[in-house]
């Protein structure tokens, strides 16, 4: 199975060099240190909202304007944080993330539609989620707390692609701006206290 990846994301954010956002970039403005400890969520909710407004016409109130510049980036994401805010611990909870989005989105006169995996934690019906929301066209956000892995742990995490490697089953995934690939047993077999899968239409 060849990679399977939003095809779009990259273009997305090709004039922030980077591959998503940064919640770091959050240490420039007002309250930046308490948001680039807690933002991660704000970070994932944004890749959704984006992916959304640029490749669809029904959804295009959320999307900013070309090109996405980091100044165009961080005010959506000021703008973002006025309905989805982290508390102390974070976007701790998958209906503090679907509050939020739906919110924001209801201020740009849209609805968007949740999809919030509710089955058992099992790598082969975890894959097919994942699979829906890529085949879907739309970020998938993965949240993850207290994880051996420090990629995962206490964080969200946007999977844009899925893939296979000898025989394991990849996420491709937006992760501190960099993208990464990471095998999606060594996610599932690790301990966590919440894990949770979202993607919104």
């Amino acid at each position: 199975m060849p990679d399977y990846q939003l095809p779009d994301f990259e273009e997305i954010f090709q004039h922030l060099q980077s591959y998503g956002g940064r919640q770091s970039w959050f240490l420039e403005g007002q309250r930046g240190e308490y948001l680039a400890q807690r933002g991660c969520g704000i970070i994932a909710a944004s890749h959704a909202l984006l992916y959304l407004g640029f490749t669809r016409e029904a959804y295009a109130d959320l999307w900013p304007g070309s090109p996405l510049t980091r100044d165009h980036y961080m005010a959506y994401l000021r703008d973002l944080t006025q309905h989805l805010y982290p508390t102390y611990a974070g976007i701790f909870l998958p209906r503090q993330m679907i509050r939020g989005v739906q919110h924001f989105a209801r201020s740009k006169g849209l609805t968007l539609n949740p999809h919030l995996y509710r089955g058992s934690w099992r790598e082969e019906e975890n894959f097919e989620f994942i699979h829906g929301g890529i085949r879907e066209n739309t970020p998938v956000l993965l949240l993850t707390w207290n994880h051996h892995d420090l990629s995962f742990r206490n964080h969200w995490v946007s999977i844009t692609g899925i893939g296979l490697e000898e025989d394991k089953r990849m996420l491709i995934a937006s992760n501190w701006g960099i993208r990464y690939r990471y095998a999606l047993a060594n996610w599932v077999r690790g301990f966590s206290i919440h894990r949770s899968l979202i993607y919104f239409t």
